[in-house]
């Protein structure tokens, strides 16, 4: 049986995965950074929390970090440093807010044959696994279109700074995306967004 994958948190902005890895059979934070030492679960007080990413970074126990950036517009190249320093990436969405610094974080993945994975819950609860059960078994047909919407409140507790989570449009317009590519099976050609 192989090893449990060591994991590195980075960053509480977003929906950080240490409840998910708690007495996990295949994977264990080892480390965290970027949390607030109150913000630490008591079952994880014994793990390294360091100061700094270039600290996490440096760490040759941890394969693979999960990013919750304090801010996405510098998440991206975040990313790349971390593929670059040997470590698989599981990232918080939007995973960056350029199109360039993706192109850099999948150009790096190849390069250094480290995984990136953008966090996606989603396709894997319900309505999206009936929905593509549904698409898959040819009962609505050919899907040639795609309509969606989907809002979130403007309350207090929303970041008022894009740079946290990429705004309102960046944040919630990626479950959109979703919805085309995993559930119709489609890529998608092109996109219009409104806020």
């Amino acid at each position: 049986m192989l090893g449990k994958v060591r994991v590195g948190l980075f960053g509480t902005e977003g929906h950080q995965i240490h409840e998910d890895l708690r007495e996990h059979p295949r994977g264990e934070v080892v480390a965290v950074c970027g949390f607030e030492s109150d913000t630490v679960p008591d079952y994880l007080s014994n793990v390294n929390n360091y100061e700094t990413l270039d600290e996490l970074l440096m760490d040759d126990s941890i394969q693979l970090i999960s990013f919750c950036s304090p801010f996405k517009d510098e998440q991206g190249w975040q990313i790349i440093n971390a593929l670059e320093a040997g470590k698989h990436v599981y990232a918080e969405k939007p995973c960056c807010l350029e199109e360039l610094v993706l192109d850099g974080i999948i150009a790096a993945s190849k390069r250094t044959g480290m995984r990136f994975h953008e966090m996606n819950a989603c396709s894997f609860v319900q309505p999206y696994t009936t929905l593509r059960d549904l698409v898959q078994d040819g009962a609505i047909g050919e899907v040639i279109q795609i309509q969606s919407q989907k809002s979130y409140p403007w309350t207090d507790w929303r970041p008022k700074d894009e740079r946290i989570d990429g705004g309102l449009t960046r944040q919630v317009g990626i479950y959109n995306l979703r919805l085309a590519e995993h559930v119709a099976g489609l890529k998608v050609s092109s996109l219009e967004i409104r806020e």
